[in-house]
């Protein structure tokens, strides 16, 4: 009768185990959250209005355009990072990359930056 009674409580003791690991797990997932939401907060609340302030320039291309590049290029960064923490999935980045390749700022950006979208199809990305 002995033996059933410590397996259960083995059983018991693994379970909340188990659970604990589960809430800590959600705990640290909820605060890695809040960082994404933070750094996206300062990316649009930081929009780079005066380019000499982020040490990137372009030769050839105005102040605004280069700006407009800037903040692409935050949002790239931060849809690989959500990505990357499972808060977004390939169908969401697509989707949300299918929008932002409308816009001829965002394009040039990606083929100065990253190359060409037919490099990008190739490449599975």
């Amino acid at each position: 009768m002995r033996t059933p009674l410590a397996l259960a409580f083995g059983l018991t003791g693994a379970a909340l185990g188990i659970a604990h690991l589960v809430a800590l797990t959600r705990h640290h997932k909820a605060t890695q959250h809040l960082a994404l939401v933070r750094l996206h907060a300062q990316a649009l609340s930081d929009v780079p209005s005066d380019p000499r302030l982020s040490g990137t320039e372009w030769d050839g291309i105005d102040p605004d355009e280069t700006a407009r590049r800037l903040m692409a290029n935050r949002w790239v960064t931060l849809w690989s990072t959500m990505l990357r923490f499972g808060y977004l999935n390939r169908t969401d980045i697509r989707q949300a990359a299918m929008r932002f390749m409308e816009h001829p700022s965002h394009r040039a950006y990606w083929k100065r930056g990253c190359g060409s979208t037919r490099q990008m199809g190739r490449s599975g990305h």
